[in-house]
C-alpha cells in the first residue's frame, strides 16, 4: 500500500473572512464545525452551515467567506491528493464506478449531511492525536471517502479532470514555493523548450509567471490562516525578500492584507 497522508488542516475565525482568487492546488472536503462558510464558484454560489460539508474543487477560482457564529468559527479540511484518490479507488472504485467530472462548477459542491458520515469524520478528526496508528487512520480516511461516496457528487473529489500542463507546472512549483524558479528551468524539466512551454502555457490561458505568483500567495494563505509564523517569515518562504512587496501583493489578490486577516483568526 502507498503511503497517504490522513492529516486535517484546522482553521478558525473570530471576524468574518473575505477572501477573492482562491485557487486549491488539490479538491478537498471541507467540514464546517462553527459558524458559515460561503462559496461562490463563478455563477454557481454554495453555502455550509455548522454541521455540514462542502467540497473545494481544484484550479477553480474561488471567492470564500468565513463566517463565525457568535465570535466563532471552525472548519476542518481534508485536502485529497493524487495518491490519496488512487489508492482509494483502487480500493473501492469498482464499486463506485465514478465517472469523470466535469470541468466547471456546474455540479453541486454540497455532501448531504448524515449520521454515518458525522461518525466517520469524527473518528478521522480523534485520529490526528499524536501517536495514533497510521493504519487505522487511514481506515478511518477511507471510510470518510465512501460515506461521503454515498451521499454527494465526490468525483470532483475522487477522479478530477485529466491535469493539463499548467497544472503539471503549478504541482512542480509547490515543490519549492520560495525557490528562484526560472522557466527555462521549468522547461526543461518537462522537456521542452521555454518558447514552447510558453505556447502550450498561453493555449491554456496561463503564464508561468502567473502560476508562480498563484503557488507563493496560496502558500502565504495557508501560513497566515493557519500558523502563528511572523509575516517576515512567511515573506521569505513565499520567495519575497521585501516584506512590504508582499503584503501588498497578498492585499491584491486576496482583498486583504496579511496582518489584518491574521487578526481575524
Amino acid at each position: 500500500m502507498m503511503a497517504v497522508s490522513t492529516a486535517l488542516g484546522f482553521y478558525h475565525a473570530r471576524q468574518v473572512q473575505s477572501l477573492r482568487s482562491i485557487r486549491f492546488a488539490e479538491p478537498a472536503l471541507c467540514f464546517v464545525r462553527r459558524g458559515e462558510k460561503r462559496l461562490s464558484a463563478g455563477q454557481h454560489n454554495f453555502q455550509a452551515a455548522a454541521g455540514e460539508w462542502l467540497i473545494l474543487p481544484a484550479n477553480t477560482p474561488l471567492m470564500m467567506e468565513n463566517c463565525p457564529e457568535q465570535g466563532q468559527y471552525a472548519a476542518e479540511v481534508l485536502s485529497i491528493s493524487h495518491d490519496i484518490a488512487s489508492a482509494f479507488l483502487q480500493y473501492a472504485g469498482a464499486d463506485l464506478a465514478l465517472s469523470p467530472a466535469p470541468a466547471n462548477a456546474d455540479t453541486s459542491l454540497h455532501i448531504k449531511t448524515a449520521p454515518l458520515l458525522a461518525q466517520a469524520w469524527e473518528k478521522l478528526a480523534q485520529a490526528q492525536q499524536p501517536g495514533f496508528p497510521p493504519l487505522l487512520a487511514r481506515h478511518y480516511l477511507f471510510e470518510v471517502l465512501m460515506v461521503a461516496a454515498l451521499y454527494g457528487n465526490v468525483q470532483v473529489l475522487l477522479n478530477p479532470p485529466v491535469p493539463g500542463l499548467a497544472d503539471k507546472v503549478r504541482q512542480l512549483l509547490q515543490s519549492s514555493p520560495a525557490a528562484d524558479w526560472a522557466q527555462a528551468d521549468v522547461a526543461k524539466h518537462f522537456h521542452m523548450s521555454t518558447p514552447t512551454l510558453r505556447r502550450h502555457l498561453a493555449a491554456e490561458q496561463q503564464t508561468f509567471r502567473d502560476i508562480l505568483d498563484d503557488v507563493r500567495m496560496h502558500h502565504a494563505l495557508h501560513f497566515v490562516l493557519s500558523s502563528r509564523k511572523n509575516m517576515d517569515w512567511i515573506a521569505g518562504e513565499c520567495g519575497f525578500t521585501s516584506p512590504a512587496a508582499f503584503s501588498t501583493r497578498f492585499r491584491q489578490r486576496f482583498g486583504m492584507a496579511p496582518a489584518s486577516l491574521r487578526k481575524t483568526c
